[in-house]
């Protein structure tokens, strides 16, 4: 193996994934590693602005739940902005909403129920964006 693959396979930071779903963040975790992404999971808002505020430099993208007990997901997301602007968020929700409002938030919005290969595609795009 070469010297510089080695630097690439390392080169990328965590995705994020927050949602009060279990079941989600599993499967999601599980799909992603599979395609060679490294990801943590959060299953509330709280602890996930724990981490971020002790290392918001380890993650590129969130993909963030928007209905979540104990703090709406634009209101998360609202906090991660104040520690890292450039931490970029992909929007997940079953239900109806504003579309302007996660414009103006966030990169991407999913629709659940959320095809893998849809969410894969997704989430190469918005770190793509990033380089």
């Amino acid at each position: 193996m070469s010297k510089t693959k080695s630097v690439e396979q390392f080169a990328h930071k965590y995705i994020m994934i927050v949602d009060d779903e279990k079941d989600i963040l599993d499967l999601f975790k599980d799909y992603l590693q599979i395609n060679a992404l490294k990801v943590q999971t959060y299953p509330n808002p709280i602890s996930a602005l724990s981490e971020i505020q002790i290392n918001h430099s380890a993650y590129s993208l969130i993909i963030s739940d928007i209905r979540m007990p104990d703090m709406c997901g634009f209101d998360f997301i609202e906090r991660v902005r104040r520690i890292d602007k450039d931490i970029r968020i992909i929007f997940m929700t079953a239900f109806e909403i504003e579309k302007d409002r996660v414009k103006k938030a966030g990169n991407e919005l999913l629709t659940k129920p959320i095809a893998l290969e849809n969410l894969l595609k997704t989430v190469n795009k918005v770190l793509a964006s990033d380089q």
